[in-house]
């Protein structure tokens, strides 16, 4: 489940019971507004597990042994299959900190804001 003290508008979501994809477009008191239905804060709104796939959406390259992202602020790595997520240091030849377990894509794109100030869309939105 995610709480809603982890969305931010924009992030992608399941809706309740569904395995379909939604986009939060709005966050308000008492309710968790998606791009085409609105559910009380309370109800169990699930994770979407971050994938290669995912990562190819959000414009990702594949680089060595994980994927970069488009501004290169942003490595992403699967290892055991458990995305980990690195800070890329562009004036550094040592290997990126770790920035931490990356699961979910609501996480990715929370990350990618922090240290950007720049969202992370799909390769279809930036059309």
């Amino acid at each position: 489940m995610v709480e809603a003290t982890e969305l931010r508008l924009g992030n992608i979501v399941h809706p309740p019971a569904s395995k379909a994809f939604a986009e939060v477009t709005a966050i308000r008191h008492a309710k968790i507004e998606l791009d085409y239905a609105e559910y009380f804060r309370e109800v169990a709104l699930e994770p979407v597990p971050l994938t290669e796939e995912w990562l190819e959406k959000f414009g990702f390259t594949k680089h060595g042994v994980g994927y970069m992202d488009d501004l290169e602020q942003l490595w992403i790595t699967f290892e055991d299959d458990v995305p980990l997520a690195y800070l890329v240091m562009t004036d550094s030849a040592q290997p990126f900190p770790l920035l931490g377990l990356c699961e979910h894509v609501h996480t990715t794109q929370n990350i990618r804001y922090a240290l950007c100030k720049e969202e992370l869309t799909t390769t279809e939105e930036k059309k």
